[in-house]
């Protein structure tokens, strides 16, 4: 029976016991009511220090004590340089993680400390927090704790202290006698916007450390008098190779301790190879205060929680209950393509971008980001096919440039695609957007005789989609006007041309339309506005989610591909968007662009499909060659530090945004650094819904599934190359820390687009992308073995028909003038 009993208390804390039950009052009516919703808590003292005494609140799992040793956190509030309590747990950055804990069986305990209360300094709380430890295990015991399996756990102060309490060493920190003989040892901190260096200057600037009085408060004293025992305090200096696993929570609007204390740790970390994880918490202030946060709280208290059981409960991991759980119901999956995007057009991923762009971030943010992810192509029709396939485009007969809107489909008939490979596990299936891989028309545009209304073939609903709305191609190819399945809506049976804009390289292909044809003219319906497209794809997204939601959530999933045609010219932003941002029109389509992008994440929500679907976020290429009018009018780089853009075989020309995000199926703030490629999408999809690929198809598609889990080591070839292409059909390799073009010049845009080796002068180009990912020192010379050894890979991956383990596969041979090293 659980008593309630509600008193006023101005002050303190009282509990007794009735039977084996705690009743325990807070200091706050808000508090208290959170309390009472706990099955079963009592508070323990556990020390008393020079008159004060000290007491910790145990949360426990269930109503009644257990039979069997239990994991456990301690958790140490935060507040501690400015009064705070131990009932900040109860606050909304800590309580769900509370309750997952709970929920799957881990004690927590929350502890007073000296600090708090304002009558001693850091080092005698640090010392309060390992005697806590101590006394829960010394007491192992009665409280049912296990004796290894425990963590430490709090936010600002209390997460500076927990740092320095799991970081520091026992015998530095030597506290209460009657405790002596106990070692704590943790097995993971979790420390939500921390301070994280009392000696490293940099921190203190716009911090509430600036004017130095916080930290005599701290050291009892100024700096200067105790450098050592700041040294001791500062978690960053304590950190070691073999230090406890340490996730790191900061908002990055955190005025309070900015996130540079963050940042800073990561850094040390990678210098001392320390396991330390950092989530960063886009819009967050202080205690993540602040409007439209991202990940979400509930988001960041999964992934706190899933952190904590990961390193608590051995294999019983709660990211791996949560896979197994949406194995048993297949998530919906959603892939988001945009066009000629570079790897700095996602705001999450470029801090000094020019725009804004939540709806990405959002996805980055809540789900998982691959720093290293690339396009199969450099412009877009090969990767369009090598997403949808599995397989790099230049096994086909397209050996170089893209396709048109006319024509026949370079996907070859009976081809797996990822929608049918989806619709042949009782998905449902559609596609909106830009096709671009050919589809073909009746009649011929230069000859005249065009018919249609006759239904067009060799389309989306011919591989693999039940439904499908958009366009033929990208817009300066003609046949401006909207399909639906296999019909054309309004006959394009006007005609427009490139309208030239103000800024170098844009166009538009709006209205006036003519009547008759001319030279350098493409076909149009009359009622087609390019201002209105990515608002009539979006609208079109919603509507199909929507009608596809009852069926989803009954157990026939669907897959929606939306591969839209922005920011690719013409720059053609709706009205509603125009003149928005700081970084001229092409900022405005970029955040338009955002804007339909949340657009579909919304109705995921309001639909109640969030939780299980994988939405997938890429673009087909970098960005266009007017990247450098962006860079150097408004110092925005769509490319970042990368060389080149769309076309070049340089890393602008396919490091894309590679964004992935599924609540039921992957950690928010997930990082993964490894080489990957979009042909890995559909190996990727068919693990997660239990399908295995036939060896002729998905030839060069690695699943990224073991790379979603939390243990990134298992089930994944991390040996495996990438290949790159460029618009002019040339190569390079990608395996590990090494790139090898086997060209020299960029085979695309960039000048020098070819260079032809003089007698004496390197081959190809050779870099070190780990220390040189601008691709400026050539190493063709320095590393002979490493070119050998890359050449004879590349040869292997070409003649074998595919680069993944299988039967060699045919391909097309034939015109291949690129292969200047190698012959059929």
């Amino acid at each position: 029976m659980r008593f309630k009993i509600e008193l006023l208390l101005k002050r303190g804390l009282f509990f007794f016991m009735l039977g084996c039950q705690s009743i325990v009052f807070a200091q706050t009516a808000e508090e208290q009511e959170i309390l009472d919703t706990f099955e079963h808590i009592e508070t323990v003292v556990y020390k008393t220090v020079d008159g004060v005494t000290l007491d910790m609140t145990i949360f426990y799992p269930n109503a009644e004590r257990v039979q069997q040793k239990q994991p456990w956190m301690l958790h140490v509030h935060g507040g501690g340089w400015a009064g705070g309590s131990k009932y900040n747990i109860l606050k909304k950055p800590f309580l769900g993680s509370l309750r997952t804990l709970l929920d799957h069986g881990v004690v927590c305990a929350s502890i007073q400390y000296r600090l708090a209360r304002g009558n001693t300094n850091a080092y005698d709380a640090v010392v309060d927090a390992k005697d806590a430890a101590r006394f829960l295990l010394k007491n192992k015991e009665k409280y049912q704790l296990d004796e290894e399996r425990y963590g430490i756990w709090g936010g600002s102060a209390g997460g500076h202290l927990s740092l320095v309490t799991a970081l520091g060493k026992d015998s530095d920190f030597q506290g209460d006698n009657r405790l002596s003989g106990v070692s704590p040892q943790f097995k993971c901190v979790a420390s939500y916007f921390p301070f994280t260096s009392l000696v490293h200057n940099d921190l203190r600037p716009g911090s509430i450390f600036e004017d130095g009085t916080l930290f005599e408060r701290l050291l009892g004293a100024p700096l200067s008098d105790k450098p050592e025992l700041a040294r001791l305090l500062s978690p960053t200096e304590l950190l070691e190779k073999n230090s406890p696993p340490i996730l790191l929570l900061h908002g990055d609007q955190d005025t309070t301790l900015p996130i540079i204390n963050a940042t800073y740790m990561m850094e040390v970390a990678k210098k001392k190879k320390a396991d330390v994880e950092l989530l960063t918490v886009k819009n967050g202030g202080h205690s993540f205060h602040g409007s439209n946060i991202s990940p979400s709280i509930d988001s960041i208290n999964n992934h706190a929680a899933n952190f904590m059981l990961s390193h608590l409960k051995g294999e019983k991991l709660a990211s791996k209950v949560k896979n197994i759980k949406a194995a048993k119901q297949r998530p919906n999956v959603v892939i988001i393509y945009t066009d000629d995007q570079g790897y700095g057009d996602v705001s999450a991923l470029n801090p000094n971008a020019k725009f804004q762009t939540p709806h990405m971030d959002k996805i980055a943010n809540e789900g998982v980001v691959f720093t290293d992810g690339h396009s199969s192509d450099a412009v877009c029709t090969p990767s369009r096919y090598s997403l949808l396939t599995g397989r790099y485009s230049w096994r086909t007969s397209l050996k170089e440039n893209v396709l048109r809107a006319d024509g026949p489909c370079l996907i070859e008939k009976d081809r797996m695609t990822i929608a049918s490979l989806l619709r042949d596990k009782g998905y449902s299936t559609a596609m909106i957007g830009k096709w671009h891989l050919q589809m073909e028309f009746v009649g011929d545009s230069k000859t005249g005789g065009r018919d249609w209304s006759k239904p067009f073939t060799d389309g989306p609903i011919e591989k693999g989609f039940d439904y499908f709305f958009g366009i033929a191609a990208s817009m300066n190819y003609g046949i401006l006007t909207y399909l639906e399945n296999d019909r054309v809506l309004d006959p394009p049976t006007l005609y427009t041309k490139k309208k030239m804009d103000v800024t170098p390289r844009t166009y538009r292909m709006t209205p006036p339309y003519q009547e008759e044809k001319a030279k350098g003219y493409v076909e149009v319906a009359p009622s087609f506005n390019d201002e209105l497209v990515l608002e009539t794809f979006a609208n079109k997204a919603v509507a199909y989610i929507n009608a596809a939601a009852s069926e989803a959530k009954s157990g026939k999933p669907f897959f929606l591909y939306l591969p839209l045609t922005s920011p690719h010219l013409p720059h053609s932003t709706h009205p509603d968007f125009q003149g928005r941002s700081n970084c001229g029109n092409y900022g405005d389509f970029m955040e338009e662009t955002d804007y339909r992008v949340g657009q579909v994440l919304e109705a995921l929500k309001a639909n109640g499909l969030e939780e299980n679907t994988l939405v997938i976020f890429s673009s087909d290429n970098g960005a266009e060659s007017n990247y450098i009018y962006q860079r150097d009018t408004f110092q925005h780089y769509s490319s970042m530090n990368f060389k080149g853009g769309k076309r070049d075989i340089y890393e602008g020309g396919h490091r894309v945004p590679f964004l992935m995000r599924w609540p039921n199926g992957i950690d928010a703030g997930t990082t993964v650094d490894a080489p990957v490629c979009q042909t890995d999408y559909l190996a990727t999809i068919a693990d997660i819904v239990g399908a295995k690929l036939p060896d002729n198809a998905g030839e060069d598609s690695y699943s990224l599934y073991p790379l979603l889990q939390k243990d990134h080591s298992k089930g994944y070839d991390a040996d495996r190359a990438v290949i790159h292409h460029s618009f002019t059909g040339h190569f390079a390799i990608r395996k590990g820390k090494w790139k090898l073009n086997m060209l020299r010049g960029s085979g695309g845009s960039l000048k020098p687009v070819i260079v032809n080796p003089k007698a004496g002068e390197a081959l190809y180009e050779l870099y070190n992308m780990e220390e040189d990912p601008s691709e400026t020192n050539n190493l063709y010379f320095e590393y002979p073995e490493v070119v050998t050894k890359l050449k004879k890979e590349i040869t292997e991956i070409i003649e074998n028909g595919r680069s993944t383990p299988g039967v060699p596969q045919e391909f097309v041979k034939d015109n291949w003038e690129q292969l200047t090293w190698m012959e059929f």
